[in-house]
């Protein structure tokens, strides 16, 4: 991969992070570091989430402070990369990386695992950083192990440690490592390409027939099966017992199976024998016995293959629930009991260490209750819900909570308001129907991620040009509430609402917006995106946050103070609310609000291209100034006394020229103008003008400016679009600039 990629790359991933608290300032550079070498061969789109973060990267990569960190990261960028090139970085091709966004490790939550990843130890993390929104991210490195398939045909079916040099024999000691067996073996149920692991002490795995050897390989017989005789080794985790944060977690008992027998054929892997397990979780402590008549089945909410097992309690209850975040009550019957191993979606060639030996999960009927901190006419109703444990980490999941009227709000910036102190404000709605996934660590971590909620937004800035608030109401929003040793933080990002609206059948609401700047009007369809993030402190306040929008524009249309007179007509682009996820409009707006101190929140106007396609100037070249042609030119309003007789008859320099027709001086002044219009272009980098803005306040000697964008790479205010917002006031770069006069005799 060239070096401008990988750099390109890296800023995309790295520009405008900063290390969080007590994290040393050197891991920034350690990451860098490291990406320069994973970003060789792994696809970026890998390392990022999919499908929940809008248009939110790219604002953030366009905000002012980012730019302002550009040339640090590019200071750590530069020397790492050229490096990489010189050397062709081949000594971490067994890394692969993922940018997390919530402290919790789960794959339900696209932020926090990919599918890639699930079931797959984490061999170091980096962070968390915190970017210039008040985001944190971690990055976590997981490692590629290189072990000995086992082959059926074209069935790479099986992964298992052997150690040394591999040879012919039907009964192979295994040693500790990790064994992957393809999950539709397992069940057919479960996703294509999936892999499922399990780390172990040791084991033996049994041939019926003989094999043979290819490369490290071990090739068997269409009809062949084996034998695995597995010592699980399940995880110590350490608990951070400085916090109360986590509590439950820290205060579970639990012993997962320590061996297993399985039968793999070519119909399937046949779990015949798992050894029992035990839990002791929030004051109930339970046994569990394998159930034999029950075949394992794939759970796509929990991302788990669920292996039967007996259990000796029939209801489920919390009464010693010790978390301050979020607290369970009442009870209710447990429909099922299982083993839950993990998932995991990759080739067998990349999988690394399995992460342990799977969770205990109870499924339990509707009846239990649940409230979080500052959580207004609670409790929630949990219904469909699993309740799994595993090492260090308890997980709730209902999948159909509900709740009449309970809702939440958030308190963000002090209002301009000179009578009485209030705050801007979002409110959280919690409807009939929403999913509700509760995570505590031992680490000291607690999170709650609850998706599908109503949200409305009630902030005094940025106001529209007629003075007005904007309308900003989500259908459905994600939010995310979490704590690490006892600091609570909060994200709420609600995406594509226009489309939510149509899907609806609500698009009545979809109501343009005009901005009005100091020189410029902007015409943009309602919030489409809206993103938060902040931290918590008392009753919901947000005494330090960011608030983020973004509006899809229509046009924009530059000014002069009146009267003026203008060649643009600005290009009336269909917005999201007609063309929903289509690429008709190519830019956006993008207010956005922070404040490090609820009495001085700060407004920043951006422009953020949809594309970083040459389309963007399309926005604003509508009005291309005719080309100077002569093949249209008229004599008609020329003064010229010259006749016929006087263009023939001799001069005192007719030996040296001839005098020119009006038509030839027509077409001598066209290609010097051109000649001087292209060296003026030439000379520095740009095109020529596309919008003229004249004063017209006077009579005579009149004043304007033209503008002529340059597709080149300047150093620029906004290097993704030509124009910018300073306070109110539209500008751009000088070299997009030219001053014209007219009449243009007087000012020579």
């Amino acid at each position: 991969m060239k070096q401008k990629s990988i750099s390109d790359l890296l800023l995309t991933l790295t520009n405008g992070l900063s290390p969080a608290k007590n994290v040393p300032k050197k891991q920034l550079e350690t990451l860098v570091s490291a990406l320069t070498d994973v970003l060789q061969h792994q696809d970026i789109s890998e390392v990022l989430p999919t499908g929940i973060i809008g248009n939110f990267d790219k604002i953030n990569a366009l905000s002012k402070t980012v730019q302002a960190r550009e040339s640090a990261v590019h200071k750590l960028i530069e020397p790492t990369t050229v490096q990489a090139a010189e050397q062709n970085v081949k000594s971490n091709s067994d890394y692969r990386v993922f940018r997390r966004e919530v402290p919790v490790k789960t794959s339900q939550y696209a932020a926090s695992v990919p599918k890639w990843a699930a079931g797959q130890a984490v061999d170091h993390t980096l962070g968390p950083f915190i970017d210039n929104f008040g985001k944190l991210f971690w990055f976590d490195f997981y490692r590629r192990v290189h072990y000995v398939t086992v082959v059926r045909g074209t069935d790479l079916f099986l992964q298992i440690p052997i150690r040394g040099f591999l040879s012919a024999h039907q009964h192979y000691v295994l040693p500790a490592g990790s064994v992957w067996i393809r999950s539709q073996l397992i069940t057919a149920s479960a996703p294509v390409g999936a892999y499922t692991g399990l780390k172990i002490k040791g084991g033996a795995i049994n041939f019926k027939n003989p094999v043979s050897i290819s490369s490290t390989s071990i090739i068997i017989v269409g009809g062949d099966e084996c034998e695995l005789l597995l010592d699980l080794d399940q995880p110590n985790v350490l608990s951070d017992v400085s916090t109360s944060t986590g509590d439950d977690a820290k205060n579970q008992n639990i012993q997962l199976p320590t061996k297993v027998r399985i039968i793999c054929s070519a119909s399937g892997a046949n779990i015949l024998e798992a050894a029992d397990m035990s839990l002791e979780t929030f004051g109930t402590a339970y046994k569990f016995v394998k159930d034999n008549t029950i075949a394992p089945i794939f759970d796509p909410i929990l991302n788990r293959i669920l292996v039967a097992y007996h259990n000796n309690v029939a209801i489920f209850s919390a009464p010693a629930d010790r978390s301050d975040l979020f607290q369970l009550s009442e009870t209710a019957d447990i429909a099922g009991n299982f083993w839950a191993l993990p998932v995991t979606v990759s080739a067998i060639t990349q999988l690394g260490e399995a992460a342990g030996i799977g969770a205990i999960a109870l499924k339990v009927k509707p009846g239990l209750k649940a409230t979080w901190k500052n959580l207004e006419k609670a409790p929630i109703q949990l219904n469909n819900t699993y309740i799994m444990s595993e090492p260090g980490r308890i997980a709730i999941t209902a999948i159909d909570a509900a709740s009449g009227k309970a809702n939440q709000k958030l308190n963000l910036w002090e209002e301009n308001n000179p009578t009485k102190k209030i705050r801007s404000v979002i409110d959280l709605q919690y409807g009939k129907h929403f999913i509700l996934l509760y995570n505590s660590l031992s680490s000291g971590n607690e999170t709650i991620i609850i998706i599908n909620t109503a949200m409305q937004a009630r902030i005094d800035r940025p106001v529209s040009a007629d003075k007005l608030r904007l309308k900003i109401n989500a259908l459905s929003a994600s939010v995310v509430f979490y704590e690490i040793k006892n600091q609570g933080y909060v994200y709420v990002q609600a995406v594509n609402m226009m489309q939510q609206l149509i899907l609806a059948q609500k698009a009545v609401g979809i109501i343009p917006i005009s901005f009005a700047l100091s020189n410029a009007l902007i015409k943009t369809t309602p919030v489409d995106d809206f993103y938060l993030f902040g931290k918590l402190s008392g009753k919901n306040d947000i005494n330090e946050g960011t608030v983020v929008l973004n509006c899809p524009m229509y046009f924009l249309l530059p000014s002069l103070p009146d009267p003026y007179v203008t060649n643009y007509q600005p290009f009336n682009y269909r917005g999201r609310d007609q063309l929903s996820n289509s690429n008709s409009s190519h830019i956006s707006l993008a207010p956005v609000v922070q404040w490090a101190v609820p009495t001085a929140p700060k407004l920043t106007l951006l422009f953020v291209p949809d594309t970083t396609s040459s389309d963007i100037f399309i926005f604003l070249e509508n009005n291309h100034p005719p080309k100077i042609s002569t093949t249209h030119l008229s004599t008609a309003n020329i003064v010229s006394t010259i006749t016929a007789n006087d263009i023939n008859a001799p001069t005192q320099f007719s030996s040296f020229s001839k005098i020119k027709t009006p038509e030839e001086l027509l077409q001598e002044d066209a290609v010097n103008t051109e000649g001087l219009r292209s060296f003026f272009n030439n000379a520095i980098n740009v095109s020529g003008e596309s919008i003229y803005l004249l004063d017209v306040s006077t009579n005579a000697d009149l004043f304007g400016v033209g503008l002529g964008f340059s597709r080149q790479k300047h150093e620029q205010l906004n290097p993704a679009f030509p124009l910018a917002i300073i306070g109110i006031d539209l500008v751009t770069d000088a070299f997009n600039t030219r001053i014209y006069t007219l009449p243009q005799i007087q000012w020579e």
